[in-house]
């Protein structure tokens, strides 16, 4: 197993119905850190939560259509990472942008 010590983690904290030009923020966010070649990204839609308008919001099965919490993280070296926060700082709003050193491990196993 390999460690890198250098590489920070962005954490996008939204709705799902956030939008970016017309289309959905996320998806927005992770086509613009794929083009700029961030090194790894997942988008995760949340089952409940709150924000800054301290409004719960929940997956239950009548209120599926609610505004869903939505969590990208991207990995990668600081640098990127800032240039993607900043370019996407405004259309977040009143979304929250953490960054974080992240420690990541490698494997180059053969799974059989």
């Amino acid at each position: 197993m390999k460690a890198t010590d250098n590489m920070f983690r962005l954490t996008f904290y939204i709705g799902e119905e956030q939008k970016y030009r017309r289309k959905p923020l996320f998806e927005e966010i992770l086509k613009e850190a794929h083009s700029r070649g961030i090194s790894g990204a997942t988008v995760f839609r949340g089952m409940a939560g709150y924000g800054t308008k301290n409004q719960m919001r929940s997956s239950q099965i009548l209120r599926l259509s609610e505004n869903l919490p939505v969590v990208i993280q991207l990995v990668d070296m600081k640098e990127p990472l800032l240039s993607l926060a900043d370019f996407f700082g405004e259309a977040v709003g009143k979304g929250l942008i953490t960054i974080e050193p992240v420690t990541v491990l490698t494997c180059d196993c053969v799974i059989t």
